[in-house]
């Protein structure tokens, strides 16, 4: 075994032994365990998860070095030990998993080295190719523990993420390539089931008055929703036959985004967010705002790294009718008839979640494989999502803090910025008509959270005067602008002072 391993995972002197804890839980008595012992318990294995947070970021790079991978005899061990002790028993157990998981995301995540893919036998001893198959096997039966895992809501945190990251790993670079996607049986067993009994929850303490577990139902459901993203990325990547699990996951993920409602991947279950009265589409309520979270989940899906050339192509095809369908819709800007309201052509607002994921498919798929016409398309509904931005922010107090704000406003932003530098004709004969909503949005982002946001908006800024034909609008928007900036230069945030700076240079240049 590993030395540091053994060392992170020994118990304190005077605490029970590995072979009476083993011959207790092999018993079934470990929840039996009497009061005192059960808090000495606790109280160790929390002090071993405090020391693991302060050494193992000085050790995990060494074992995620894909130039100098650990040999293979110390991955075995570290799957062997692992599996000894998924799903964990014991509050120890659960300590050991802090330590065991994170080193095992390091190893796994490089895949196999070359000697091994060329078939070389490693460490040179024997039964090489016995203890290869025993380790594939290990990997394989350890998936559906590490989505329960990852999917725990009472372990810590970080290793729920390594082993999230192990789930990837292992479905990725490690099972070998079949006729069944190896993320199927974790979708149907565990994370398809878990996302619809959590949107059922929601939905009775949405009927009860809010009275129930309506928090930690929402933080299951978007724990749920970023596993099956991970899930359907790792199908991605792996391509072959695990497309088609791909596409399932992205087609559900776009459905709830949309509708609220869509067939969970591998089973028949249906799940479906609740319908409050006046929630609107608009990213203020609670439906709207689990709709953006799946549109969320929709852009870290198609946002991994890997996977072949063709399959962002594929999952747009797939995607972009029903998303530019689901856009196409929505409810009448209230400033659409005001006084000095900017004449943009289209005052319909799309629905925050549609919205949302039409732009991650946008930012993420490649340009030239969207056509001209689907281009235009999404670029005129992130016009359109940048007004609801806008007016989302502006009427309602401390808009800029609400998750919905600040999410939906980073996709249409990062959409705009993609679409101005690749496709500029796309953007150009509106553009700007935008500028008084990049204003508001500059005037809304003022606290250190929106940073961010207000980066992204200068920027949109500064390629707006760039794009073919849009110089003469930007002329008459020019005092207003120049208003802003002198404000912004200001700004508490130095980057933001930067930006402001660069972006009122290029604005001084208009004549």
């Amino acid at each position: 075994p590993d030395p540091i391993v053994v060392a992170l995972c020994r118990r304190p002197e005077g605490g029970e032994s590995s072979t009476d804890a083993a011959a207790r839980k092999a018993m079934g008595m470990s929840r039996l365990a009497l009061p005192k012992e059960r808090r000495r318990e606790k109280d160790e294995a929390d002090a071993a998860i405090r020391r693991s947070r302060l050494i193992l970021p000085h050790i995990l790079p060494a074992y995620g070095n894909a130039a100098a991978p650990p040999p293979p005899s110390t991955r075995l061990s570290l799957v062997r030990r692992t599996a000894q002790i998924l799903p964990p028993l014991s509050e120890w157990d659960a300590a050991q998993l802090c330590v065991l998981l994170p080193l095992m995301a390091a190893v796994l995540g490089n895949g196999r080295s070359p000697s091994e893919e060329e078939g070389g036998d490693g460490d040179g001893g024997k039964g090489d190719g016995e203890e290869e198959d025993e380790e594939l096997a290990a990997l394989g039966e350890m998936v559906p523990s590490l989505a329960d895992f990852a999917l725990s809501p009472h372990d810590d945190a970080r290793a729920r993420s390594a082993a999230a990251s192990c789930l990837f790993a292992v479905i990725v670079h490690w099972l070998p390539m079949g006729s069944v996607c190896p993320a199927l049986g974790a979708l149907r067993g565990k994370v398809s089931p878990a996302i619809a009994d959590a949107a059922s929850r929601i939905g009775k303490d949405s009927e009860d008055g809010g009275g129930g577990d309506g928090s930690s139902a929402m933080a299951a459901f978007e724990d749920a929703l970023s596993l099956i993203a991970l899930l359907g990325s790792a199908a991605a990547c792996r391509g072959g036959p695990s497309s088609p699990t791909s596409d399932a996951v992205a087609k559900f993920l776009s459905g709830l985004a949309c509708s609220g409602s869509a067939a969970a991947p591998g089973t028949d279950a249906v799940a479906s967010l609740p319908e409050t009265a006046g929630d609107d589409d608009d990213g203020t309520g609670s439906s709207s705002l689990l709709r953006v979270s799946a549109a969320s989940a929709l852009g870290s899906l198609l946002s991994v790294e890997g996977g072949g050339p063709f399959w962002r192509q594929r999952t747009a095809h797939v995607l972009l009718p029903g998303l530019l369908e689901a856009c196409a819709g929505g409810s009448e800007s209230p400033s659409a008839a005001g006084a000095g309201a900017p004449p943009y052509h289209d005052k319909t607002l799309p629905p925050a979640g549609a919205l949302t994921a039409l732009c991650h498919v946008g930012c993420c798929a490649p340009a030239a494989a969207l056509g001209e016409r689907r281009r235009f398309e999404i670029a005129d509904a992130a016009a359109r999502g940048l007004v609801l931005c806008a007016e989302l922010g502006e009427g309602r107090p401390g808009g800029s803090s609400s998750p919905s704000f600040s999410v939906v406003s980073s996709a249409v932003l990062s959409c705009m910025i993609k679409f101005m530098a690749v496709s500029p004709d796309s953007v150009s004969s509106f553009a700007s008509a935008l500028v008084p909503y990049l204003l508001k949005m500059c005037a809304i982002c003022t606290t250190s959270e929106d940073v961010p946001l207000h980066l992204m908006t200068l920027q949109c800024l500064d390629g707006i005067i760039h794009l073919p034909g849009a110089r003469k609008g930007c002329k008459v928007q020019k005092p207003a602008v120049m208003l802003h900036l002198a404000s912004a230069i200001d700004h508490p945030s130095h980057t933001v002072r930067q930006a402001a700076v660069q972006v009122k240079n290029e604005w001084c240049m208009l004549s």
